[in-house]
């Protein structure tokens, strides 16, 4: 489980650890929100529709899912049990709600990690970087900021991405030590 402000380069951290374990896949949340650019359907997120959201909420397919910045996300349980059943690490990319509640239905099964900034300034470097998105959207990005960050504490491993290599080392080596 990964969790961190938006910006924090989370997604970026998860893609190299990739690269360096066969084992390990990414999961592919549901999302009403619409594709950045370079994002592909099904790889990064499974776009759907508002209606293809609750469908999926009405047949109780999601462990977990929440209104995040006027958009909806959400976690498909058969992406844990497949992990799961394939013995495979499934690296679940979201935010600190949705990640303390799939840790509380996998107790057992969950390693997880939060990514921090280096610094607000650096955030704010990133997220307008994007390109993706209005000043209004950065801005309420910005404000979850706090809140996200005061629950750094209820995670197993706390990681600070001022150095985009260290990090994934400091990554890879918390699921080699503590992620089997």
């Amino acid at each position: 489980m990964v969790c961190a402000p938006s910006g924090s380069g989370k997604t970026s951290i998860c893609r190299a650890y990739m690269d360096i374990d066969s084992h390990a896949r990414y999961s592919t949340s549901l999302t009403t929100r619409p594709p950045r650019a370079g994002e592909i359907h099904g790889e990064d997120y499974k776009f759907v529709t508002d209606e293809e959201f609750t469908d999926a909420i009405e047949r109780d397919e999601l462990v977990e899912y929440e209104r995040v910045h006027d958009w909806m996300y959400g976690t498909p349980k058969k992406e844990i049990e497949d992990a799961l059943g394939n013995e495979e690490r499934l690296l679940i990319d979201i935010d600190v709600q949705g990640g303390m509640a799939i840790k509380s239905k996998y107790p057992e099964e969950t390693l997880t990690i939060f990514i921090k900034p280096p610094s607000m300034e650096e955030l704010k470097k990133r997220l307008r970087g994007r390109g993706s998105e209005s000043e209004e959207k950065i801005e309420r990005r910005l404000e979850r900021y706090e809140l996200e960050v005061s629950k750094a504490g209820d995670f197993d491993v706390i990681i600070k991405n001022d150095d985009f290599r260290t990090a994934v080392d400091m990554f890879s080596e918390a699921i080699k030590t503590q992620g089997g």
